[in-house]
């Protein structure tokens, strides 16, 4: 029996809710565009694969020598790396999801423009390569926080706390990808928000405090970055991976109800843009 469905194609908009239905109807094509970014990822490169092991490590060595030496004046300590390790983990998880969904509709300009499908599933396949990494690095924190544990003599074990890796990637997932979402459809017709955006990576670096704690802030200051839906991220991961690390949720709330309200931003912006991408673009 036949069971092939005609793909019906209509001017009319989709609203949010027909979009992700029609997603979860693509599941292969998911399949297939994370395959195809992850061999994109590695293809004719020296490094391959290690390239995602040793990067995070490279960053959090740097930051280690600027901060603890040139900035402190002090000595290289290997506490400072693992906390350097653990904030750059969860910020290259939001840099990674934002900058690869932001270019998505101009990298891959020559499907749009020859093939009808749902838009949304470059944004979930670029997600997921996102998560890959994401897990490879958080092997290698949790391979550091054991290995610094029997040098130092620390308590370190898989707890109670690891669960709220979980929501606290959902949580991520929401607010990074609907930053993608908004910078990739406005910059259909604004093609210079592309090339901003790596200055508005590092504009939100630096308002968010990744090589430092919310303690060393005033009152004033705390509650500035707290404003900052990663900030709550960050501070939440602290927590699970830093044995006795006194985070901050006062905004946890606030930051929760903007991530949902960027990613319905991104999604509503999405609907009216998709329509207009072929002959945009």
């Amino acid at each position: 029996m036949n069971s092939y469905k005609p793909l019906l194609i209509s001017s009319k908009k989709k609203t949010i809710i027909e979009v992700l239905r029609d997603l979860l109807n693509n599941k292969n094509l998911i399949l297939q565009f994370t395959i195809k970014d992850l061999k994109t990822s590695f293809a004719q490169s020296i490094l391959g694969a290690s390239y995602f092991v040793i990067s995070p490590l490279i960053q959090s060595v740097v930051l280690t020598f600027f901060v603890e030496i040139v900035i402190k004046k002090g000595e290289l300590n290997w506490n400072s790396f693992y906390f350097f390790l653990v904030s750059m983990t969860i910020w290259n998880f939001f840099f990674n999801i934002v900058s690869k969904s932001s270019a998505l509709f101009l990298v891959n300009r020559k499907y749009l423009v020859k093939l009808y499908f749902n838009r949304l599933t470059l944004f979930v396949a670029a997600i997921n390569v996102c998560l890959i990494t994401f897990f490879i690095n958080l092997v290698i924190l949790i391979i550091f926080g054991y290995s610094f544990s029997l040098i130092y003599d620390f308590d370190y074990s898989i707890n109670l706390k690891f669960l709220f890796i979980t929501p606290l990637l959902i949580f991520l997932i929401f607010f990074s990808s609907g930053l993608g979402l908004i910078m990739a459809s406005l910059s259909i017709r604004y093609r210079d928000i592309i090339y901003g955006i790596a200055y508005i990576l590092q504009l939100i670096f630096f308002m968010t405090p990744v090589v430092v704690t919310l303690n060393e802030f005033s009152a004033g200051l705390k509650s500035f970055f707290l404003l900052n839906p990663l900030t709550g991220a960050l501070e939440v991961f602290r927590w699970i991976f830093i044995d006795g690390y006194n985070a901050n949720f006062d905004y946890l709330f606030y930051n929760i109800s903007t991530a949902v309200l960027i990613i319905f931003l991104g999604l509503w912006l999405f609907t009216i843009s998709d329509k207009k991408i072929a002959d945009v673009i």
